[in-house]
């Protein structure tokens, strides 16, 4: 049996193999296996430092990051997020406005006309409910972020919204100018959201 209390080298002085169970001690062998291990840790060092490289890069802003809160991906006009489960530092208000922005089926885009109505405003019109479930959410947030939001959004740009009233509506008429048919439609009535 071998004992050391230091660094030992075992090599075979009459250039004949070491006996199996001291094999482990070939010095050349495992001078390799080092050298072997080193290159591939640099190789794998190199892969993860051009991730990491990707991870923190900052990329140029879009100019719609002015008109966004801080700390979030969701709220101010357009978004940030890359995908549906991204939210920004303020989680708890981004997810209100993301709720806002992506479940209101009732809405009219900055320039455009639907429901009768002409938007021309750069922001999106929504249906005063969505508006007053938005408010409602982040009322129930109630950290200083998500009343931040809610002031910039129901005070400081005091956001219209719109209701949806039937309307009775001429799709044929005669030769003389009466109306012969007449089909309900849903006409958008512009209202004043409530201060927050």
């Amino acid at each position: 049996m071998l004992t050391a209390t230091s660094n030992v080298t075992i090599e075979s002085l009459d250039n004949k193999t070491l006996p199996a169970e001291y094999r482990w001690m070939n010095y050349t062998l495992l001078r390799q296996e080092c050298h072997k291990k080193h290159t591939e840790l640099k190789k794998m060092l190199k892969g993860q430092e051009d991730t990491f490289s990707n991870v923190t890069y900052r990329s140029k802003r879009d100019i719609t990051d002015i008109f966004r809160v801080p700390g979030t991906k969701w709220c101010g006009k357009g978004y940030s997020a890359d995908k549906y489960t991204r939210l920004g530092g303020f989680s708890r208000t981004d997810r209100c406005c993301r709720k806002h922005d992506l479940f209101c089926h009732f809405w009219i885009g900055g320039f455009q006309t639907k429901y009768g109505l002409f938007n021309w405003r750069l922001n999106t019109l929504m249906h005063c409910n969505c508006d007053e479930r938005f408010r409602a959410c982040l009322k129930m947030v109630g950290t200083s972020d998500a009343n931040l939001v809610g002031k910039l959004f129901f005070n400081v740009v005091q956001t219209k919204c719109f209701v949806l009233k039937p309307k009775k509506k001429c799709v044929r008429t005669s030769w003389w100018g009466s109306c012969e048919k007449h089909k309900m439609i849903k006409q958008a009535i512009l209202k004043n959201n409530r201060p927050y």
